[in-house]
């Protein structure tokens, strides 16, 4: 959609080596260029371009709550010894999106085991018994795989992830978009806590 003036681009270049996907942005244009695996199936690396998708929908969002952020530059101190690039130590709108986007990317991960499947309107009473079952027992498997994914991230100097996996949490509960949370979520966040 080019209508806010922004474009989301992703184009398949068969010409490019196999299983590359290079990401550009260029003003408020963001750009893909995928080329498919060499593979009989020829699949593209999906988990690269959403993660640039990821990035055109929550930057404009990070970038508009620009006075709310500069209250959070005490936080850079706390990343200075970690093996991250320089930019994501000096700019706490890069740090901050960033830490979002990967804790997004863990909400909605593939955790490795298959959900369970809803059983028919006119299954009995016993049927829906083990499919609630079977759920509560596949989200605290997926929520012990998705932690951990935090707890790693964190180590890595991504260091308001656990933040946002919480708040992105209680958001999914309350079913409130990321469009009227964000600012909360800037705003609310207590920086020595995090710190």
């Amino acid at each position: 959609s080019t209508y806010d003036g922004r474009r989301f681009l992703v184009l398949l270049e068969p010409m490019l080596a196999p299983s590359t996907t290079n990401a550009r942005v260029y003003g408020s244009d963001y750009i893909v260029v995928a080329s498919p695996a060499g593979s009989p199936l020829g699949a593209v690396h999906m988990d690269e371009v959403r993660h640039t998708y990821l990035h055109y929908e929550i930057e404009p969002l990070v970038y508009s709550r620009g006075t709310a952020i500069k209250r959070l530059i005490p936080l850079l101190k706390s990343v200075q010894d970690a093996p991250l690039d320089f930019a994501y130590k000096s700019d706490i709108s890069a740090l901050l999106t960033e830490c979002l986007i990967k804790s997004v990317e863990i909400h909605t991960m593939d955790v490795g085991i298959p959900k369970p499947q809803k059983p028919e309107a006119n299954a009995s009473r016993a049927t829906f018994g083990k499919y609630s079952d079977a759920m509560g027992s596949y989200e605290r498997h997926a929520e012990t795989v998705r932690q951990q994914h935090v707890d790693l991230a964190m180590r890595q100097g991504w260091v308001l992830v656990a933040y946002f996996y919480e708040k992105l949490g209680q958001m999914e509960k309350d079913s409130i978009s990321l469009k009227d949370d964000i600012g909360e979520m800037v705003y609310g966040m207590d920086v020595d806590r995090e710190a």
